[in-house]
């Protein structure tokens, strides 16, 4: 899992276990589930293993550069 998908789900599981405002525990849940959906297809690429390190260039990246 990519650290911007840990921080947004720690952040919901934090808003919803403290005594906050219901606008601030809105606004993170709505911030979170944002940069959840953003990274989607990264967060799959993660979980089936194909997502390149930090510093390596992307299998697409090749195909381009080879045209």
């Amino acid at each position: 899992m990519n650290k911007r998908t840990l921080a947004a789900l720690t952040a919901i599981a934090l808003i919803l276990g403290l005594e906050q405002p219901l606008p601030y525990r809105l606004l993170v849940i709505a911030g979170s589930i944002y940069v959840i959906a953003r990274h989607r297809a990264n967060i799959q690429r993660l979980l089936a293993g194909t997502e390149p390190r930090l510093g390596q260039s992307s299998p697409e990246s090749k195909t381009e550069s080879q045209i």
